[in-house]
């Protein structure tokens, strides 16, 4: 089990043309522990859908610099199991943190 966000494009009310996504990334719910670290007040694991991108990516980049400013304390997270990693979750925010600089107007939504 894991947490998909998009990054897309509201349709058009008007001509019901759909929406293009431009981002959607998932990444495993075992590295959760992680991220309620930095944000412990949140109810889900990368908690910015409803966020544009420009929002989105200060959380993020916030998230990243905690992770990196402590990684031998994140690392120690790391899931028994193997699946995810501190690398691996710090490569999904970074990827996050992209679309968000590149689509700073469009909001996130999440399949939980």
């Amino acid at each position: 089990m894991g947490v998909d966000l998009y990054l897309c494009e509201d349709p058009c009310k008007t001509c019901n043309h759909q929406p293009i996504c431009v981002a959607d990334e998932s990444y495993t719910y075992n590295v959760s522990r992680m991220w309620y670290k930095v944000y412990p007040a949140d109810k889900y694991m990368v908690q910015i859908e409803g966020m544009k991108g420009k929002q989105a990516y200060k959380k993020l980049a916030h998230a990243k610099k905690v992770m990196e400013e402590n990684k031998e304390e994140f690392e120690a997270m790391n899931p028994l199991n193997g699946w995810g990693s501190y690398e691996g979750f710090l490569g999904f925010i970074e990827k996050l943190m992209k679309h968000s600089l590149d689509y700073p107007k469009i909001e996130w939504s999440a399949c939980r």
